[in-house]
Formats: structure tokens, C-alpha cells, sequence
């Protein structure tokens, strides 16, 4: 199964150039790409709440603005 290490050093290889947090996600998509690493966007955790990525049983969330309480909030439920 993958771990977050592997998620964590495809995202930390690649190189980025965006303007906001969808092209953000597209390039995050391409990091996993490029490592092989299958993943599920916009990934439904229950019916109110889900993760921009599922790659294996790693969530990612991508933010590039807001503030830290409320990402902290949504990734505790």
C-alpha cells in the first residue's frame, strides 16, 4: 500500500507554475503521474466532506490561500 513518503517525494520533485489552486491540483496530478503513484480526485469521504486527492490511503488537500483553523477543522472530520 502507499505511504505518505512516496506521495510526499513525488509532490516535493516536481516543479509548479500556478495562478490558483485548481492549476495547482493539475500540477499535483502530473507529480503523481510522472511517479506512477494511482490516485482519485475530488475523492467523496462522506456526503458533505472530500479530499482533492486519495492516492492510496494518503488525502491530499490542496490549499494555496485561507486560513489554518479552517483547514485544520476540515481535515479533522
Amino acid at each position: 500500500m502507499l505511504g505518505p513518503q512516496a506521495a510526499i517525494a513525488a509532490i516535493n520533485a516536481w516543479q509548479y507554475s500556478h495562478d490558483d489552486e485548481y492549476q495547482l491540483q493539475d500540477g499535483i496530478a502530473a507529480a503523481l503521474d510522472a511517479a506512477g503513484i494511482p490516485y482519485t480526485r475530488e475523492h467523496r469521504l462522506t456526503t458533505k466532506d472530500r479530499v482533492d486527492f486519495l492516492a492510496g490511503n494518503v488525502g491530499i488537500e490542496v490549499k494555496v490561500a485561507g486560513d489554518k483553523l479552517a483547514l485544520a477543522r476540515q481535515l479533522q472530520r
